[in-house]
């Protein structure tokens, strides 16, 4: 079932929007739906349809056509459109093309820009990633120790971190249920493929955003004023150490609660 969203008049005092959990009783609109009214914020559906097309009470599909104007509805689609991850792509994408076009055309300063591009959107993905990569190496650790070494709680801490992921869920499940023991190494051994797979990928991501930057150094190196290359140098300096120290001491959940108190 589709409903229209149209201007509301009428709305009872108790009303409640069901984004905002506002009660503000101005520009509001509402569908019918199921024999009964969902009145919303005017503003707050348009920040809702962003993400849903359905009704955030009921659930059911909605259209806003005789609400909301073109622009409007082109800003929904603009705003989906633009998420972080079409970002990085297209940063990426965009360096790619404009470094092989100046490799070609033989213009160094288009390619160390579009080198420098790729490796800040890879660097961006690679950041997004980081708390994923993480369990991944926690999964990956725990699965040699089992392999190595049978342990019937290790093995639980194992699924527990696997439901991190359906993948790695999927890949562990119909093993670990079973009671014979050499099954369920099975399973932990198909696991630990996968995540080595997805380690390599993030290892292959890591060279390829380190080879680009240094291509953009050097380009910008030679064709750029020095203390502009030596200020990009030192800030890339400095987060290599800053990675690296996260990478080495991970902060514990115990400084992470006093941090945020």
């Amino acid at each position: 079932m589709t409903v229209w969203y149209l201007p509301c008049n009428k709305i009872e005092n108790d009303w409640i929007c069901g984004v905002c959990r506002g009660s503000e009783q101005t520009d509001v609109v509402a569908h019918e739906g199921s024999g009964e009214k969902h009145p919303i914020h005017k503003s707050c559906l348009l920040r809702w349809r962003r993400y849903s097309n359905l009704c955030p009470n009921c659930k059911v599909e909605t259209i806003t056509e005789q609400i909301f104007p073109r622009l409007e509805k082109f800003e929904q689609q603009l705003y989906r459109f633009c998420t972080r991850k079409n970002w990085q792509l297209l940063v990426t994408g965009l360096g790619s093309i404009l470094s092989l076009t100046a490799c070609v055309s033989k213009l160094p300063g288009v390619a160390g820009l579009g080198f420098a591009l790729q490796s800040i959107g890879v660097h961006e993905a690679l950041i997004d990633e980081a708390p994923r990569t993480e369990v991944v190496r926690q999964i990956d650790a725990l699965c040699k120790e089992i392999l190595s070494r049978y342990s019937a709680e290790k093995l639980t801490l194992l699924d527990r971190l696997a439901r991190s992921s359906s993948k790695y869920r999927n890949l562990l499940l119909p093993w670990i249920e079973m009671e014979d023991c050499k099954m369920r190494l099975f399973g932990v051994k198909n696991l630990r493929d996968a995540v080595e797979k997805d380690l390599l990928i993030n290892r292959v991501l890591r060279i390829y955003r380190n080879a680009t930057g240094i291509a953009a150094l050097l380009i910008a190196g030679k064709y750029c004023p020095r203390i502009f290359t030596q200020g990009m140098l030192s800030t890339i300096l400095l987060h290599c150490i800053w990675e690296w120290s996260n990478q080495n001491h991970p902060v514990s959940e115990t400084e992470e609660e006093s941090r945020d108190s």
